[in-house]
């Protein structure tokens, strides 16, 4: 019987295997629409030179003639030389797809903005509303950086780190035609600040030196002073008194910059297409997580019906027999029941109890005449004659044994008609159980 059962049950095993083999390929076919970057190349330009991170490859990038006078280094002429200092002599599909991009502080600017009464979550797009009226000269939108803390001793004033849209689309169109993809950009100076605790790094650019300091991984301050204003003694004087003791001293090289600091950097800007694939890998991963769920619910809900139809079919065969010895017991079961079907409009037939009526009535009648009395199917009509007539509907209202008492009739020369019901039985539900259809 049991291999019988098996047998049987062979057709549903079938299908949730074939349910679950679905479900997990669905998953991992949408997984693999948009998968992230699995390895990310962090490549650092500094001084006009790119380093590659993964391997400390260096490369300085050549100008063209018509952009020697620019403020900052082409897109184009970046991205060619990215593109040589990833291929190293081999083919282009060789090159690592994704690139992590630290430029170098000349790239970005810094502005405290006063923030006061918004919450946390909304100060990035409060900042970047009011991007035009902060750089009116600036014809592109532009992406920023906010500090979550505010500035010490400045409350509701926030750091802000501003770049040009107009850039990142720039980087990330020239470095496409190379078959790169910019997943983000970081300011060099960032990380390397935040390295350096309680102190100002000082980054040297060709035209402009940079100072930024950080706290618990967040630049806390971030000012550029061009080399030319250094000419300046009394300027030169003010920041070597305002920052001899605080600036690091030893210059940072780019490739001493770690793998896990750039990790952790919280000062970095995406371009939209990045961003488009991040929400793409986090819906998708969603859907991953759901199917896992939904293919572990149907296996816990599965695993339960089957043993209990295996149960189930060990039962019905003991049903059967059980039902074979019970036959005798169950034909009197039967003959009872319909005797009682029979039967039970005549017993349940609800008793008026007639004595206890009279001598109740008597009780809250005396010492006046009742002379005529009538009960039909609970329902009591009495005729008499009394000084007080309302005085005998006011005991029949309290009586337990009787209910709605109300005069039937107005009163005449003293004679009353009073009708009143049984509260002990209920003819209209007898009625209605045994004989609905009449």
């Amino acid at each position: 019987m049991t291999k019988l059962t098996l047998k049987r049950l062979y057709p549903d095993l079938k299908v949730l295997k074939g349910l679950l083999s679905f479900i997990s390929r669905w998953g991992d076919r949408n997984l693999k629409i948009a998968t992230g970057p699995e390895d990310i190349t962090n490549v650092v330009l500094d001084q006009c030179v790119l380093t590659n991170l993964s391997n400390n490859q260096s490369q300085k990038i050549e100008f063209n003639q018509s952009a020697m006078s620019s403020v900052f280094i082409p897109s184009e002429d970046l991205a060619k030389t990215l593109g040589q200092l990833l291929s190293n002599g081999q083919e282009a599909q060789s090159y690592p797809k994704f690139i992590r991009l630290l430029l170098s502080s000349d790239e970005f600017i810094s502005t405290e903005l006063a923030l006061p009464g918004i919450a946390a979550k909304d100060l990035k797009s409060a900042a970047e509303l009011q991007g035009q009226s902060i750089f009116p000269g600036i014809q592109s939108a532009v992406l920023s950086f906010i500090s979550p803390e505010p500035l010490s001793g400045k409350p509701d004033t926030y750091l802000v780190i501003w770049i040009t849209q107009r850039r990142i689309e720039s980087l990330f169109d020239a470095l496409k035609i190379e078959g790169i993809f910019l997943w983000e950009v970081i300011p060099s100076a960032a990380i390397v600040a935040s390295t350096l605790p309680k102190k100002i790094f000082k980054d040297c650019g060709a035209t402009i030196t940079t100072y930024v300091s950080s706290l618990n991984s967040f630049p806390i301050h971030w000012s550029r002073v061009h080399s030319s204003d250094f000419e300046n003694k009394d300027l030169r004087q003010h920041w070597g008194k305002e920052l001899n003791e605080n600036f690091s001293t030893g210059f940072v090289k780019p490739f001493r910059i770690s793998e896990l600091d750039i990790n952790r950097s919280s000062v970095l800007f995406k371009p939209a297409e990045a961003l488009a694939l991040e929400d793409a890998r986090r819906r998708n991963g969603q859907i991953k997580r759901a199917s896992f769920a939904i293919a572990i619910t149907i296996l816990l809900c599965a695993v339960p019906f089957l043993i209990q139809s295996v149960q189930f079919r060990l039962l019905a065969n003991e049903l059967v027999d059980v039902r074979s010895l019970s036959n005798t017991a169950r034909q009197n079961r039967d003959f009872v029941v319909s005797q009682r079907e029979e039967w039970a409009a005549i017993n349940e037939y609800p008793d008026q109890n007639i004595p206890d009526i009279m001598f109740s009535l008597q009780e809250l009648l005396y010492p006046d005449k009742l002379k005529n009395l009538e009960i039909t199917e609970g329902v009591i009509e009495i005729e008499g004659e009394s000084s007080n007539p309302q005085l005998i509907l006011q005991r029949l209202e309290q009586h337990p044994l009787f209910t709605e008492a109300a005069f039937s009739r107005a009163t005449n020369n003293n004679r009353y008609f009073i009708d009143f019901r049984l509260s002990t039985v209920n003819f209209d539900g007898y009625m209605v159980r045994y004989f609905l259809e009449n």
